[in-house]
């Protein structure tokens, strides 16, 4: 569904538009999206090399796990935390992804317009966050990743 020759006003624009008795597909496609551009930017803004960091990633899933490898692979060469990237980290913590949780697993099949919009937009502008992160950068997680064999040597 999603592809990298997206563009970023594209695929939000998408998302954005699951509403009323699709609301609750909405919040799951921007926590999907939340997901892939967190992916893509730790594989991008890495020190180590590609493989290395696809690998480590490979099986990573929840907000926990994606924050702890933002924290191995990004933090030590960009000195920013993922939920520093991310303003509105404790709403996409606390509320959209434990309701996309609910969703998959069945404990909480609808929610209201209202509810689940709000926490896909959350999701959605975490997503843009991370991207602007990365542009700021240099780097576009819309394009073709860059692929380095060696680590980046970071400065003391």
């Amino acid at each position: 569904m999603f592809l990298v020759s997206d563009t970023l006003a594209g695929r939000q624009a998408l998302i954005g538009r699951y509403s009323g008795n699709e609301a609750t597909l909405g919040i799951l496609l921007s926590v999907i999206d939340f997901e892939w551009t967190v992916r893509r930017a730790i594989i991008a803004l890495g020190a180590e090399p590609t493989k290395t960091i696809r690998v480590d990633i490979e099986k990573c899933s929840g907000l926990a796990a994606y924050n702890k490898a933002w924290k191995k692979h990004v933090l030590p060469l960009r000195k920013r935390e993922l939920d520093q990237v991310v303003s509105n980290w404790d709403f996409l913590r606390d509320q959209s992804f434990p309701l996309r949780h609910k969703i998959v697993h069945g404990v909480n099949v609808r929610a209201s317009e209202s509810f689940a919009s709000e926490r896909r937009d959350c999701a959605l502008k975490a997503s843009a966050s991370v991207c602007n992160f990365a542009s700021s950068l240099g780097v576009d997680l819309y394009q073709r990743l860059p692929v380095r064999q060696k680590a980046k040597v970071l400065k003391p």
